[in-house]
């Protein structure tokens, strides 16, 4: 699959889509309720539109990236992280006053982590294994951030086998993390198994 460029948040149909196979297959699909104002769309539709704007990661792995917005909306692309940040530029400044002109330098790790400390939720799930790796700010981990990431588990359960959730502090410190293996689970009991999703961490410092 070759990486595309496209920047849209536009969630398309899944018929329209041709996303890779699952790692393992499941049974017991269970649908989800579409995410935080999203206009009644369903959460799925978000990581298929991701798998087709694919892009290659350092690791030579397919990975699909979302941003988790503020208010729990969840945005697709097949660009780095930051690179769609400062495409989409006006529309975080207008619509919740982030704005990417005080992250100096304009570099992925400084627009990365002005983000996160402002409510973002970095998202990447690899296709190879069906990791979720899920990255936010502690202080900024608050209800509309958990829904999103809990949506796109739920309306994803069969596509992914792992979840990582790193919680990090403002200087960029991991204050709290859990790797959750979902194979073999229900929905219901996957979605006990990540605590962190539910409630704040707590503070076991280490340098990122």
């Amino acid at each position: 699959m070759i990486a595309k460029s496209a920047n849209s948040s536009v969630l398309l149909a899944p018929n329209k889509l041709s996303p890779p196979a699952s790692p393992r297959p499941r049974t017991n699909r269970v649908a989800a309720p579409g995410l935080p104002h999203d206009g009644g769309g369903k959460t799925k539709r978000v990581l298929a539109e991701a798998k087709r704007q694919t892009s290659y990661s350092s690791h030579s792995a397919l990975t699909s990236k979302m941003w988790i917005l503020p208010d729990g909306r969840v945005v697709s692309f097949g660009t780095q992280h930051y690179e769609w940040a400062l495409t989409n530029a006006v529309r975080l400044r207008e619509e919740y006053g982030i704005d990417l002109r005080r992250a100096r330098p304009v570099e992925d790790t400084r627009i990365r982590m002005y983000l996160l400390r402002r409510g973002c939720v970095r998202v990447n799930y690899e296709h190879r294994g069906g990791r979720l790796m899920v990255e936010a700010c502690e202080r900024r981990w608050s209800g509309p951030q958990r829904k999103g990431c809990k949506a796109i588990v739920a309306a994803n359960f069969n596509d992914i086998s792992f979840v990582e959730v790193r919680l990090l502090t403002l200087r960029g410190w991991i204050a709290d993390s859990e790797y959750v293996t979902l194979m073999k689970m229900t929905r219901a009991k996957a979605m006990r198994r990540l605590p962190l999703m539910e409630h704040a961490g707590g503070v076991r410092l280490r340098r990122l």
